[in-house]
């Protein structure tokens, strides 16, 4: 079973994820740089998700384009999967 100071840590970290996510959003465009583990991949990818999501509601082309180095090219595919969202 996990410690309580290691549950604190990542329970910090997804709610840090989501800010940071959210924060994005209300800007329009933004750069995360963060540090390894604290979800990235799954930041870009909700954000693509919820930008395509409002482009599609105002009529606007609504498909998102996730640039990534070969070698976590895998990894994004199956984390979008995880979270429903359509990848290739």
């Amino acid at each position: 079973m996990p410690s309580v100071a290691a549950l604190s840590e990542r329970l910090i970290a997804v709610f840090n994820a989501a800010a940071l996510t959210a924060w994005a959003l209300r800007r329009g465009k933004a750069a995360l740089f963060e540090a390894v583990g604290l979800g990235k991949t799954r930041q870009q990818e909700e954000f693509a998700r919820r930008a395509s999501a409002y482009l599609e509601a105002i009529g606007e082309p609504s498909e998102a384009i996730i640039l990534t180095p070969l070698a976590v090219a895998a990894q994004s595919v199956r984390e979008a999967e995880k979270l429903g969202i359509p990848a290739k």
